[in-house]
C-alpha cells in the first residue's frame, strides 16, 4: 500500500472512532504543506455545542506518517524555520511523525489534553487561531506545549487549555528527537542531514490523544455561560430558573410552581372553574360566570356551595329566601309562606292546663306552656260581665309557664258561667286558640289552630 493510501485509510478511521459529541478529528503529517499536515485536518460542518462535559478519544498508529524527507515550515527565506514541528524560544525542541486532532467549539471553556503511547516518547503542542473562525483552516499560535515536560515516559498531559467560543483549536503529538542545533543525538533519531534525516528516523507508533472538555460555567447549574441566559443564578431552563419546566423563566412566570401554556406561565384556566385568565376576576380561585370569582354575587354562600350564584340567596345553597323563614326557596316546602321550623309553619302546640279543686269548684291551676316569646292573648265574657276577672289580657311567654289562677282570687265558680278564650301565636306557627265554656258546673272546651292569615282550622295530625 503507498504511503498516500495508508494516509488516506488512517485518516477515515480516525473519524469513524472518534467517540461522544465531540467535534475532532485526527489527520496524518504531510510534509508537503507549509503546516505540517494540517491540510488534512477533517473541517466539522457544525461546531460542539453541548451544554454538558464530555471526555472523548482519538487514537492511531504515528510509525505510518513518514511521507517525506523533513517536516519544517518554510517562512519563505533561504534557510527559515518558524519552528512549527518542535516548540520552545531557544533552544528549539525537535520531534516528527506529527498526528493533528482539531477540536471545534461553539461555548468557551477550558481542554485538557491526555496523550499515551506505546514505545516512544511524546511530545504536545496545542495551536488556535484567536482571529479565525471555525471551519478555517489558518492558526498561528502556540498557546501550551509540553516539549521538554517528560523526555523518558509514554505520556504527556497538558490542562485547562483556554477554549474561546467559536474558534478552533489544533493539538498537535510528536515523537521527541532532540533539542540544541536543530536536534541532537536521541533514541528514535539519528545525526544527519536535518532534511534528509529527521523525519525518517524520528520516533512513532500507537498514540492516544483523550479530549476532555469543561465549559465554563460560573453558577454551576450545567449550562454554560455562552448559553446560559442567566450567568449567575442556578437555573433549570436556559440556564434560568423555571421550577415548573414550563418554558416560562420564573422571573416573568405569574404562576412559578404551576405548569402554564399561556405566555404569562400560567394554565389557560388557572383555577379550573371553566373561565379562561383572560375573563376571570378572580384567577386562582374557582368561581362562578361571568365573574369567575368564589363569590359571584356577594351572598357570602361561596364556591362550590352557591347553587344560585347569579342571585343573592342565604346560606347553605345561596338561593333565595322568599319568605323570610330562613329557608331558601329550592329547599322550603312552603317557599310563599313564613313557617319554622322546617320552612312550613308548624303546630305551636301551646299547653294550657285548667284543673278545679274538688267539689269546691276553685281553681287549683290555670297554666299557659308555650314557646319563650309566643303571645299570650287572653279573653272573658259572661252575661254578667262582674263574673269575669278582666276581659282581656297579653302576655308574653317565657320559659317558665304563665300562671294566671291568681286573677281568679280563689273563689268559688259554682254557678258563675263565664266564656274563657286563649289564643297564642308565633310568628311561623300555626297558633293555639282554646275556648273553655263554664256553665256554672261543667267545663267544655273546643279547640282549633290558628292559621298565619288568622282564620281557625282544625288542627293537622
Amino acid at each position: 500500500m503507498s504511503v498516500q493510501s495508508l494516509t488516506r485509510a488512517f485518516a477515515l478511521a480516525v473519524v469513524l472512532l472518534m467517540l461522544g459529541p465531540a467535534m475532532a478529528s485526527a489527520s496524518l503529517g504531510d510534509v508537503n504543506t507549509p503546516y505540517d499536515g494540517h491540510d488534512t485536518v477533517a473541517v466539522p460542518a457544525s461546531p460542539y455545542a453541548s451544554t454538558a462535559p464530555f471526555t472523548t478519544t482519538v487514537s492511531y498508529d504515528s510509525s505510518a506518517f513518514t511521507t517525506a524527507a523533513e517536516e519544517r515550515d518554510v517562512d519563505g527565506t533561504a534557510n527559515g524555520y518558524t519552528n512549527k514541528t518542535g516548540c520552545g524560544a531557544s533552544p528549539p525542541y525537535w520531534g516528527g511523525r506529527s498526528g493533528w486532532v482539531r477540536f471545534d467549539s461553539a461555548v468557551a471553556g477550558t481542554l485538557r489534553v491526555d496523550v499515551s503511547t506505546t514505545n516512544y516518547d511524546p511530545f504536545i503542542v496545542i495551536w488556535n487561531g484567536p482571529n479565525s473562525p471555525l471551519n478555517t483552516t489558518p492558526f498561528v499560535n502556540i498557546l501550551n506545549d509540553t516539549c521538554a515536560a517528560n523526555q523518558t515516559g509514554f505520556s504527556e498531559l497538558q490542562s485547562l487549555i483556554p477554549v474561546q467560543a467559536n474558534r478552533p483549536i489544533h493539538v498537535e503529538t510528536l515523537g521527541f528527537c532532540g533539542r540544541a542545533s536543530y536536534w541532537t543525538a536521541s533514541p528514535g533519531c539519528t545525526n544527519g542531514t536535518p532534511f534528509a534525516d529527521l523525519d525518517a528516523k524520528s520516533p512513532g507508533g500507537p498514540t492516544s490523544v483523550q479530549l476532555s472538555f469543561q465549559c465554563t460555567n460560573s453558577d454551576g447549574d450545567g449550562f454554560c455561560d455562552t448559553l446560559d441566559r442567566c450567568t449567575t443564578i442556578v437555573g433549570a431552563q436556559d440556564g434560568c430558573p423555571d421550577l415548573d419546566r414550563d418554558g416560562v423563566l420564573d422571573g416573568v412566570d405569574v404562576c412559578k410552581e404551576i405548569f402554564g401554556t399561556d405566555a404569562d406561565g400560567c394554565p389557560p384556566d388557572l383555577d379550573g372553574d371553566g373561565i379562561v385568565n383572560a375573563a376571570d376576576q378572580c384567577v386562582a380561585q374557582p368561581g362562578y360566570a361571568p365573574s369567575g370569582c368564589p363569590d359571584g354575587d356577594a351572598d357570602r354562600v361561596f364556591f362550590p356551595t352557591d347553587s344560585c350564584p347569579t342571585k343573592k340567596g342565604i346560606a347553605p345553597d345561596g338561593c333565595a329566601d322568599g319568605d323570610g323563614d330562613g329557608f331558601s326557596d329550592p329547599r322550603d316546602p312552603c317557599p310563599i309562606v313564613f313557617g319554622l321550623p322546617q320552612g312550613c309553619p308548624s303546630v305551636l302546640g301551646a299547653d294550657i292546663n285548667w284543673a278545679f279543686v274538688f267539689g269546691q269548684y276553685r281553681l287549683k291551676r290555670l297554666r299557659i306552656k308555650a314557646l319563650t316569646g309566643s303571645t299570650i292573648k287572653v279573653s272573658c265574657s259572661a252575661k254578667k260581665k262582674s263574673r269575669c276577672p278582666f276581659t282581656k289580657r297579653t302576655y308574653t311567654a317565657k320559659a317558665t309557664p304563665l300562671n294566671i289562677k291568681s286573677a281568679f282570687r280563689n273563689r268559688s265558680l259554682r254557678g258563675r258561667p263565664f266564656k274563657l278564650t286563649f289564643r297564642v301565636t308565633k310568628r311561623g306557627y300555626l297558633g293555639t286558640y282554646k275556648r273553655y265554656a263554664f256553665d256554672g258546673r261543667l267545663l267544655r272546651s273546643t279547640e282549633r289552630c290558628i292559621q298565619t292569615n288568622g282564620t281557625l282550622k282544625r288542627c293537622p295530625t
